[in-house]
């Protein structure tokens, strides 16, 4: 409640009340979620650099429990950091393990937002032939689940794809079924 009504700092602070909680109840699985959730309080702040320990420490706790689906989130956020940070192979990297995970775990919703991540990083190193296909498939996705949110961020991809690559055709990928 307190991020949807702009109260970060308060989010912040209950976030930090809870990570203490968690780890004095030993509960790693709550404190790695936690530590997600500060990392994207820190990221809507625009203090992207501090994100990156609190997502390592998560990413350690959900390895150490073994918490896979949780791990691909992470993973995915990692990669956020790094194409942020102008790291695309880092970036790369992050996505590349949070689809193997998405696919692993069958998290149709991962593997689509992945998918959209990888296209935005085959865009950028000028695969658009790539970027593309990763966008058709993530759209089909959103749209087998009713994903109307998921759907619209694919279709502005496709759509500055398009632009970027002076194809002024169709982006609005294929069509629903």
């Amino acid at each position: 409640i307190c991020l949807e009504q702009g109260q970060d700092a308060r989010a912040q602070s209950l976030y930090e009340q809870a990570i203490a909680i968690f780890q004095e109840l030993g509960d790693s699985q709550g404190e790695a979620t936690v530590l997600a959730n500060l990392a994207g309080v820190h990221e809507r702040q625009g203090s992207v650099e501090s994100m990156l320990p609190l997502l390592e420490r998560a990413l350690a706790k959900d390895r150490e429990i073994g918490n896979r689906r949780h791990e691909g989130l992470v993973l995915g956020d990692l990669a956020r950091f790094y194409q942020h940070q102008r790291n695309g192979e880092q970036a790369w990297g992050m996505c590349q393990e949070a689809l193997a995970i998405a696919r692993e775990v069958g998290d149709r919703a991962l593997e689509a937002n992945t998918l959209t991540s990888l296209a935005e990083l085959n865009l950028e190193q000028g695969r658009p032939a790539v970027a593309r296909r990763l966008c058709d498939e993530a759209l089909a996705i959103h749209r087998q689940f009713g994903n109307r949110r998921g759907e619209g961020l694919v279709l502005r991809l496709r759509g500055g794809l398009e632009c970027r690559c002076g194809d002024f055709g169709d982006s609005r990928g294929p069509p629903p079924p």
